[in-house]
């Protein structure tokens, strides 16, 4: 996938694009994960509590992205 993909499925990533990763909230870590995984066009990927310790809200939206993950075939 190439950056723009990762930007428009990942939106609040481009809001944060010059702010550094350790200061990112938990699930905003949780998707800069998933965009860097994806920029290495992977066939496989393995998901381990992808959601842990992360607000609802978040959680909610972590889903949304795993489920438009798995409709495109990854």
């Amino acid at each position: 996938m190439k950056l723009d993909d990762m930007l428009q499925m990942f939106p609040n990533l481009a809001a944060r694009a010059d702010t550094p990763a350790g200061v990112m909230s938990g699930g905003e870590k949780q998707m800069l994960t998933m965009c860097r995984t994806l920029m290495g066009d992977p066939e496989l990927i393995m998901i381990d509590e992808p959601t842990e310790g992360l607000a609802p809200k978040i959680v909610e939206l972590v889903g949304e992205y795993l489920r438009e993950l798995k409709r495109r075939g990854i």
